[in-house]
């Protein structure tokens, strides 16, 4: 899902409320060809959509995961906007960062919560999974829960790795295995067969 892009970009901040010197990536998605994933599986789907990103996975127990195509060489802050718009409240979606690899042996920290309430930053490397700030995922009252928007907060500095929901420091965890990559957005299902999420105003500063 990696595909590395050369040309500059200039981020188109009238909707972020961050100006200009505050970042190094924007997008709301107005456009189609911004760099992002188009896919549609039997398993899931990435696409632009209505102005915004859609995203849905269509079997239980799977993540799904897309890339801008962009290359950070160390710390990020990454943010984006994200809205349950179909399927099942038991699900896991978020941010990305660190991303390198290939699909099926990819590598990255992903922050992520629930429709239903929970949350947790994970790492995965050489694609084999875990959680890193806590054994499982835990509850959190900063979840804005059901077909509510979110907005998320993911900080990668050095080895500190932060999660935010709706301004609240939720989580953290301490992990150096990954240190640079592309940013990006994930979504997954647990024992449900469908869900569905929506993102927009999607993020990067250098803190």
């Amino acid at each position: 899902m990696t595909h590395h892009k050369d040309e500059a970009y200039i981020p188109d901040t009238s909707n972020s409320g961050l100006s200009s010197e505050d970042l190094v990536y924007f997008d709301d998605f107005s456009n189609s060809e911004s760099g992002w994933d188009h896919q549609s599986a039997e398993k899931g789907y990435t696409d632009y959509y209505n102005n915004a990103y859609q995203m849905s996975v269509y079997i239980p127990s799977y993540d799904i995961w897309a890339n801008p195509g962009r290359y950070y060489p160390g710390d990020v802050e990454v943010r984006v906007e994200a809205t349950l718009t179909g399927g099942d409240q038991d699900n896991n979606y978020g941010l990305l960062c660190r991303y390198s690899g290939t699909p099926s042996s990819p590598n990255f920290y992903s922050f992520q919560i629930s429709s239903d309430g929970y949350l947790i930053i994970a790492k995965t490397v050489d694609g084999i999974s875990q959680y890193i700030s806590a054994d499982n995922m835990i509850s959190s009252n900063a979840v804005n829960l059901g077909f509510r928007t979110n907005h998320l907060r993911a900080d990668c500095v050095g080895s500190l790795l932060t999660l935010y929901v709706n301004g609240v420091n939720v989580a953290s965890a301490k992990d150096s295995s990954l240190v640079d990559g592309d940013v990006g957005l994930i979504l997954g299902t647990f024992d449900a067969s469908y869900t569905e999420v929506v993102f927009d105003n999607f993020s990067v500063t250098i803190p």
